[in-house]
């Protein structure tokens, strides 16, 4: 029983990434660290990369889970490195994507997450200006999900700018 579950999504994830081929992305971003806090706001610096394979993806408006991942560097010597899976839906020159994933958190002198382990969720729109570049928001949201004794989370806005390889 359970070799026939693993070839049937072997086959099935098989088929659908090769239907799932966009440009790879990479994204950098510059906003502001701990938005919602009630303490100064440093500024943050990231960049995130997208493959163009993925599963479960088809040629319209969803394309498909893809690999990515990414880093994090604020002003108050905070760093934060992350890897995990987006989500982007496309909307003619607009795209949505949604990203979640796991990583690791250096507080230097910014925020006590609780810890090193931390999960990453994201949420980014953005607007092709030509077919290889966007400019666009995101959101991040950085939490240990209650997995450290301290869990305040961390949330971030940054504007974009992104170039498909």
């Amino acid at each position: 029983m359970f070799k026939s579950v693993a070839l049937a999504l072997a086959v099935a994830f098989g088929a659908s990434a090769a239907q799932a081929k966009d440009d790879s992305v990479v994204t950098f971003g510059v906003g502001m660290y701990d938005l919602v806090s009630h303490r100064a706001h440093s500024f943050e610096g990231d960049f995130a990369v997208r493959s163009g394979y993925g599963v479960l993806g088809t040629d319209g408006v969803f394309r498909g889970l893809k690999l990515a991942g990414g880093a994090m560097f604020a002003t108050n010597e905070s760093m934060y490195g992350w890897a995990g899976l987006a989500a982007p839906f496309k909307f003619g020159r607009w795209e949505v994507e949604g990203s979640a994933g796991i990583g690791a958190y250096h507080k230097g002198k910014g925020l006590d997450l609780g810890g090193v382990f931390e999960f990453h969720l994201g949420l980014a729109a953005s607007y092709a200006l030509t077919d290889s570049t966007r400019i666009g928001v995101s959101i991040t949201h950085l939490s240990n999900a209650g997995s450290h004794r301290i869990n305040p989370g961390l949330n971030s806005a940054l504007g974009t700018i992104g170039f498909n390889f």
